[in-house]
């Protein structure tokens, strides 16, 4: 059961680094405000992919950036077919009301797949303090070492502990 939740733990993290690195077409997202709470909280970490407009479905939680602002994730709630292309309406599951303004196709940057609630938080204190978490990282890393090969150097096998011991 160990190698499993071991293996788990491996493909999200490995997913993180490609979709942080721009690997795959997927974006990672931190959650700042409260507005989707509490389905997805704030300080969570969300990954989104890219897709189609046409494949977005009432129910879907999107990213956007509305007019060029700043990114935010809703929830579709309607969907309607205007002159000018499909127009789609969103809201905070937090909030009462819509959001005032439709968001166009070309405003998506993708579907939310998957969150992690509360890494958010670490993420944005790695990116403000990334040197300090390399030196933590490698630290902990030649400390590890260290002590793995300490006990190798001065590990006794059976016969030299029954010796020492009569």
């Amino acid at each position: 059961m160990k190698k499993i939740g071991w293996l788990l733990i491996s493909i999200v993290g490995i997913l993180l680094v490609a979709g942080i690195a721009g690997l795959l077409p997927v974006k990672i997202f931190n959650v700042i405000s409260g507005s989707m709470e509490p389905t997805i909280p704030t300080g969570s970490l969300v990954m989104s992919y890219e897709l189609q407009p046409s494949e977005i479905i009432v129910g879907d939680v999107i990213m956007f950036n509305p007019r060029e602002t700043s990114m935010v994730m809703h929830r579709v709630v309607e969907i309607t077919e205007t002159d000018l292309g499909r127009e789609f309406i969103t809201r905070g599951d937090a909030n009462n009301t819509n959001d005032p303004v439709p968001i166009y196709p070309q405003e998506i940057a993708g579907k939310v797949i998957f969150f992690l609630p509360g890494v958010g938080y670490a993420v944005a204190w790695i990116r403000e303090n990334l040197i300090a978490f390399i030196a933590f990282s490698l630290a902990i890393l030649f400390g590890y070492q260290a002590i793995v090969n300490y006990l190798a150097e001065h590990k006794l096998d059976k016969s030299e502990k029954t010796e020492k011991i009569v």
